[in-house]
């Protein structure tokens, strides 16, 4: 009934809830804070940043890959109808590709802890004074 209701007034109800964590172990770094205009204000979407301990990334849930950005440091998970944005470091324009090693390939299933990428995090940390890790999840449209 309660489905029925709701997709009258042009909700729909779905009772399937998909957690989704960090792909990052390391120190929490709110939007606001990000050196990136399009993130901090959550223009692209909302974004977590995470100052990194570790040079893993890992799924934060099961999902697709459905992109990876040509240096490496970015990949696109897809899980039903929502994207997530992974990106190891936001200056991309100062990264050499060698930095990152991509586990995956685009059209891959993947289960939630399972390792994506791994990258240099020393040689990030020294090119890059504020260097993060960010997982967006993009408005529709």
């Amino acid at each position: 009934m309660l489905k029925k209701l709701l997709s009258y007034f042009g909700i729909f109800y779905d009772d399937r809830s998909i957690k989704i964590y960090s792909p990052f172990e390391g120190y929490y770094v709110p939007s606001s804070l990000l050196c990136d205009i399009n993130l901090s204000y959550n223009i692209i979407g909302p974004s977590l940043g995470v100052r990194p301990v570790c040079n893993l990334v890992k799924s934060p849930c099961d999902a697709l890959v459905k992109r990876i950005s040509p240096i490496g440091n970015g990949i696109c998970l897809s899980v039903g109808n929502l994207d997530i944005i992974i990106n190891v470091g936001i200056d991309r324009s100062r990264y050499d590709p060698k930095l990152f090693e991509v586990m995956v390939k685009p059209g891959q299933h993947v289960k939630k802890d399972d390792v994506l990428m791994c990258f240099d995090i020393h040689a990030l940390a020294d090119l890059d004074d504020d260097f993060v890790c960010v997982m967006t999840l993009p408005y529709e449209g």
